[in-house]
């Protein structure tokens, strides 16, 4: 063999393939060229290969990689090169496809399954997060299960499904008050008894419905058992032999199966709770029910997973392996974003698709990492310290840094195509970047808050009490020292003419005594002294009764008087009659996070902004600082579910502020003109805090307080 210049170039050959690889009719390419599928049946392994590859293998015993591309260029229509033929060899190799010569096999094959095990630490991680366990062969019984269960398939049982369905919605649909109640009673120790069993029963039933179809068309279920998924158990059924089938739509079949019994069981199931009187086997189809819906939707149904929801969407589209193939044409798409390389596409799709697939494998990506992160955080927190840790580490380190440092490995060769113009503007960007994350840029501190008048009073009784008179009537001005309301208490006034009539009487009795000896003087002396004593309570009385004239402290508006409330109403101490507005000086409070107190000082600048009102805002000045985190807010419209911002949870009866935030008085100018209490959104002008300086905190609260052992 002779190149361009001259040289000789010594012939490359092939290895040969081994002798049991069959080759299998496979559906089209997306292209529509033909393809076809390389049947490894010791491993039961799967490999697709197209048109160029199928015709190349045609001719594979020819040996030498030269004269196979010659070939397949001379007798169809597809141009082969040798080196398309030694990538072939290299696939077929790297895949034990191959025979190897005589008396090499065995200690390659050993010495590739030893790498491939890896060390005692990576099989340890590899069983720790994924062991499958078979527990039965059920071929033959499937195909029992399968000759009798035909019915399922037909017609007859579809449409009688779909009226159960109309009928059970409409029971259920009825009896939404009754669903609520039993969901509320079922969360309780008997209730996660009753989920687990049902569970079980759907998730078997779920994995006979991929069993018996994938029976129906031929597939053989080799076995079935327990897969443990980060040690959590999930049944699975290994239907790897249905790509055998080269019609997609068989497949997807198969795939649906599994959710499509549990919806099955779901929809019979709440029919006959519909029908069924209470009992445990109404509570039993309750149970089935709800399993089987929310299991259904919420978890086989995602296609971001290797669910049943994934298979569903790979066959629905004959995208055999469709993440793998998603991702590589989104790495493409992003290599050629960042860097400007323009890499050919490794397969065809139309442009539309080929977006949809890139922007699946980015949706799938960020899926799996807040699946995974939240998978750290739940075994951190379920196995004790030191473990959790680790696993803590396993798990962020296996599923989320491991794969963005592989694909940060192959930056370094792609930025030596990258244009100046592109790491020029690279460059400034990451300057930019560091400026924001380092630099004290952030002068604001934003809270939220309510701005109120300054003098304000909510009128009590003191005491139970009839009113004799309303002077004032709603929003009418009231000058400081008039009577807002005026009160009787007959029972005062009883008591201070009966303690008056008591006081006259030992008195008149104490000047009637002889004081010549001294047992009369001693007779005189108490008859005075409770004499007094009248006269006081007779005095507390009085006054008692005077306060009942509720008299303004101070001049304002009168406002939120009391519905009900009249002349001849009785009224008791915890009765808010009314409340007395001072209108012409107002102030604020700004509920800080504990994280930001450290940059507001008095004297401070704040804006305030009013909630749901486009009007400037109101300028104010820090004037006090709570030492003391809130517990309570201050009032009732911060709480976000009275249409506040500020999230709370119920505790001793109250609810409390789940975050820490410390209360912050603003004093707002005299001529501000308000009409009402309203929230507010405060910008307290604080000390410059570069973003670095706003999470480094909370990191290392958080590492100290985790640290502890």
């Amino acid at each position: 063999m002779v190149d361009i210049v001259g040289a000789v170039v010594a012939p490359t050959f092939v290895q040969p393939i081994r002798e049991e690889i069959r080759v299998l009719a496979a559906t089209p390419q997306e292209d529509g060229s033909p393809a076809w599928q390389l049947l490894d049946p010791v491993r039961n392994r799967f490999f697709r290969i197209g048109w160029l590859e199928f015709e190349l293998l045609l001719r594979w015993n020819q040996a030498e990689a030269s004269a196979i591309a010659t070939s397949v260029t001379e007798e169809t229509t597809l141009h082969a090169t040798s080196d398309d033929v030694e990538a072939l060899n290299r696939f077929l190799q790297h895949h034990e496809l191959v025979q190897l010569p005589g008396g090499r096999a065995a200690p390659y094959l050993a010495k590739r399954a030893e790498g491939q095990r890896g060390t005692w630490l990576k099989q340890l991680l590899h069983h720790y997060l994924f062991i499958r366990i078979p527990l039965i062969h059920p071929e033959k019984t499937l195909n029992r299960i399968e000759r009798r269960t035909r019915w399922i398939y037909g017609r007859a049982f579809w449409i009688s499904t779909a009226l159960a369905l109309v009928i059970g919605g409409i029971l259920a649909a009825r009896q939404l008050d009754t669903v609520l109640v039993q969901l509320s009673d079922s969360m309780n120790f008997h209730g996660v008894i009753g989920y687990t069993v049902a569970l079980m029963f759907a998730k078997s039933l779920h994995e006979l419905g991929h069993a018996i179809t994938a029976t129906r068309y031929g597939v053989r279920v080799a076995h079935m058992g327990v897969a443990l998924v980060v040690m959590a158990p999930m049944l699975y059924t290994d239907t790897g032999e249905s790509w055998k089938l080269t019609n997609h739509r068989d497949r997807l079949k198969i795939a649906v199966a599994g959710v499509a019994a549990e919806l099955v069981l779901a929809v019979w199931a709440t029919l006959a709770w519909g029908l069924l009187p209470d009992g445990p086997v109404r509570s039993a189809m309750f149970f089935l029910a709800t399993t089987s819906w929310v299991l259904s939707v919420l978890v086989n149904a995602s296609p971001f997973m290797r669910f049943d929801g994934y298979f569903i969407v790979a066959d629905a589209l004959n995208l055999p392996n469709l993440h793998e193939r998603s991702a590589a044409l989104a790495q493409r798409r992003m290599h050629a974003f960042l860097f400007g390389v323009s890499e050919p596409d490794r397969e065809y799709f139309p442009p539309k698709k080929a977006r949809l697939l890139a922007l699946f494998s980015a949706v799938t990506w960020v899926y799996r990492m807040v699946v995974f992160f939240g998978i750290a955080l739940a075994v951190y927190h379920y196995f004790f310290k030191l473990l959790g840790i680790f696993l803590f580490a396993v798990e962020l380190g296996w599923f989320i840094i491991l794969p963005i440092w592989r694909e940060l490995r192959e930056w370094p060769a792609l930025t030596q195509q990258v244009s100046t113009v592109r790491k020029t503007l690279y460059g400034l960007m990451a300057l930019a970047l560091l400026g924001l994350i380092f630099l004290p840029w952030s002068s604001s501190v934003y809270a939220p808050g309510w701005v109120f008048p300054a003098n304000q009073r909510v009128i009590y009784s003191p005491q139970a009490a009839r009113v004799v008179a309303m002077p004032f009537k709603e929003n009418q001005n009231v000058q400081a020292g008039q009577v807002v309301f005026e009160l009787e208490a007959p029972e005062l006034k009883d008591s201070a003419q009966q303690a008056t009539i008591l006081a006259e009487a030992y008195s008149r009795q104490a000047a009637n005594l002889p004081v010549i000896s001294e047992r009369g003087e001693a007779l005189s002396a108490k008859a005075m002294q409770q004499s007094r004593e009248m006269m006081q309570q007779a005095h507390a009385q009085s006054e008692a009764s005077a306060r009942l004239k509720l008299v303004a402290p101070f001049s304002g508006t009168f406002q939120d008087a009391t519905e009900g409330v009249e002349v001849g109403t009785w009224v008791n101490s915890q009765l808010p009659l009314g409340r007395l507005v001072d209108a012409h000086l107002w102030r604020a409070e700004l509920l800080v996070p504990e994280q930001a107190l450290d940059r507001v000082a008095l004297g401070q600048t704040v804006k305030l902004y009013q909630h749901h009102h486009a009007v400037a805002p109101v300028i104010g000045q820090v004037t006090s600082i709570d030492a003391v985190r809130v517990t309570v807010l201050p009032h009732a419209m911060l709480d976000v579910h009275s249409g506040g911002s500020i999230v709370t949870h119920h505790e001793h009866n109250r609810d409390v502020a789940t975050e820490a935030l410390y209360r912050v008085g603003i004093t707002l100018p005299a001529n501000v003109s308000l009409t009402n209490e309203a929230l507010c959104e405060g910008r307290i002008e604080a000390k410059p805090q570069s973003l670095w300086q706003r999470w480094l905190p909370p990191l290392l609260a958080v590492l100290v307080r985790e640290s502890g052992f």
